[in-house]
């Protein structure tokens, strides 16, 4: 009959369950002595249990590496979108920055439309100094120019009398 006990196995000091034939516990017809099938028997067991345990072992570790691996995923996705979210940030930023512009820029426009003529003169000269301003908001400065220099003429036409209008025209050229 076949018993087990612990046993330490010297390659590795790993101290496991293996199957062992002892000579006291085996009833065989040869007076108390295991065969040699009992012994291969036990031989086979106590090799099949250290290939099982190396198995295990591998699988463990099989098993952490893929672990590590998922957590390492996971900490660059996390990565991943917290930078998205910072960009999409920045981005609405921007926008909200480039409409404020706009606006401010409409509005600036808006009140040369309803000022007098001399406000007009004085603010478009103001500008005149800044064009760069005007080219980074996508305005065209030879146009936008042009187009306050229009309503110059035609709200002094409409205000004016012909003959200060000429006097007008002659101060306007001196300092446009």
């Amino acid at each position: 009959m076949l018993k087990t006990r612990p046993i330490n196995d010297s390659v590795d000091g790993i101290s496991y369950e293996a199957t062992v034939a002892t000579m006291t516990s085996i009833e065989s017809s040869r007076h108390g002595k295991a065969t040699g099938t009992e012994v291969s028997q036990a031989a086979s067991s106590l090799s099949d249990t250290r290939i099982d345990r190396e198995l295990q072992q591998s699988q463990e570790l099989q098993q952490l590496q893929r672990l590590q691996e998922l957590q390492r995923l996971q900490k660059l996705q996390q990565s991943q979108e917290l930078q998205q979210s910072q960009e999409l940030q920045e981005l609405q930023r921007l926008q909200k920055l480039q409409q404020s512009q706009q606006l401010q820029m409409l509005q600036e426009l808006q009140r040369l439309q309803e000022s007098p003529v001399s406000q007009q003169s004085l603010r478009w000269r103001q500008w005149q100094l800044s064009p760069g301003w005007l080219q980074s908001q996508h305005v065209s400065y030879v146009q936008l120019r042009s187009q306050v220099s229009q309503q110059l003429l035609e709200s002094r036409q409409s205000q004016q009398s012909p003959e200060s209008l000429q006097s007008q025209d002659s101060q306007e050229q001196h300092w446009c």
